[in-house]
């Protein structure tokens, strides 16, 4: 038997593949590929093709097929811990409103006099005072945080994940739908991305959009199978 380091190095990386490839097909697509090529991998499935196909492997295409492998094989993970994720929710801003004081203050004082005599005189005097004082003070509101979200739209089902950077801190978290979607951004962030990948293979346009205030400001757009849209905008 010829056994060499090169074909040794085959059987390893084509069962490693094959064998990590099926416990990831239960989850995604991506896992086959990763089967395929481990099985490619094997010598003696190049010697039959060799054979029966006459198709000449050379080295370079060999490790070409290992590299697509182990690549589809990654791909195929992160798919997976991306399905894993739960959306999230978006947390309303709050507003201040002004508050006014109002004092009122009233006095009243009356005097009566009256004095006897052999000829009778009366004196009555009354002094009323009233005072009343109104004052108001109002804190102006601060200007309204710039408007600014997410869409995304398709017709058909979708996932991905947004990441948000303000004051700096940076949070992650997958989002999912089925059609048109729009999720609002509280506060101001620094930095926003956005990714979103087809689940099916239709031809339909999957389009990612940050907008502010009305205005798209970053976009990105897939037509492909399965295809990813990604986009990020700062807003220093």
């Amino acid at each position: 038997m010829d056994i060499t380091i090169g074909k040794t190095v085959s059987y390893v990386v084509g069962t490693g593949l094959i064998f990590f490839g099926v416990l990831m097909t239960v989850l995604n697509a991506l896992g086959l590929v990763s089967v395929l090529a481990g099985v490619v991998l094997f010598p003696i499935v190049r010697r039959q093709l060799e054979r029966q196909a006459d198709l000449q492997l050379s080295r370079r295409v060999t490790a070409a097929i290992a590299l697509v492998g182990v690549v589809a094989l990654f791909g195929s993970v992160i798919m997976a811990g991306m399905n894993a994720g739960d959306p999230g929710s978006a947390t309303a801003g709050s507003q201040q409103a002004g508050a006014a004081v109002a004092t009122a203050t009233m006095t009243a004082t009356p005097t009566a006099t009256t004095t006897p005599a052999p000829t009778t005189t009366a004196t009555s005097t009354a002094t009323p005072t009233a005072t009343a004082t109104r004052t108001a003070t109002s804190t102006p509101t601060p200007e309204p945080l710039p408007d600014i979200e997410i869409r995304i739209r398709y017709a058909g089902e979708w996932q991905g994940a947004l990441s948000i950077t303000e004051d700096g801190t940076s949070s992650t978290r997958s989002i999912e739908g089925s059609g048109d979607r729009t999720i609002d951004i509280s506060n101001t962030p620094i930095i926003v991305s956005v990714n979103a990948q087809k689940q099916d293979r239709g031809s339909g346009e999957l389009t990612v959009q940050i907008v502010r205030d009305g205005e798209v400001v970053a976009e990105a757009r897939t037509t492909a199978e399965f295809g990813v849209a990604q986009t990020s905008q700062s807003f220093f």
